[in-house]
């Protein structure tokens, strides 16, 4: 096969893309933090589409804007909506939409939630 299992040192250290896909738990947050990060390639791109809090914002943060890590693409923030997060600022990280509940019915809630936000805003700007 193609696929085998490596010690997350190994992968950290020998991979240009890293790709989280895992739940958020106890044990799995903050489970990239400073030290995994630190062990990357400065040329690696670490890709999060699993859990906000899974990576260390404010270690992520750093390595990004000490240019240690090339970029990373991140769907999910351990605050959400993400808001003001720091991170939207870098200019080597790429947010896109959390699509990870593409049920119908996660679809239907997401577009009342969006058309809420739309009524919401349009409700302040005619104030």
């Amino acid at each position: 096969g193609w696929a085998k299992r490596v010690p997350l040192d190994e992968l950290l250290a020998g991979s240009d893309f890293v790709s989280l896909h895992l739940p958020l738990l106890p044990t799995t947050r903050n489970r990239i933090g400073a030290e995994e990060l630190s062990r990357m390639k400065s040329d690696a791109v670490l890709i999060n589409a699993a859990r906000g809090g899974v990576v260390n914002e404010a270690a992520l943060y750093d390595a990004l804007a000490a240019k240690r890590l090339r970029g990373a693409i991140l769907d999910v923030f351990e605050t959400e909506p993400a808001g003001e997060n720091p991170l939207l600022a870098l200019p080597n990280v790429l947010a896109t939409p959390h699509l990870g509940a593409s049920t119908r019915e996660a679809q239907t809630r997401a577009g009342l939630e969006a058309a809420d936000i739309v009524l919401a805003e349009l409700d302040r700007l005619s104030s």
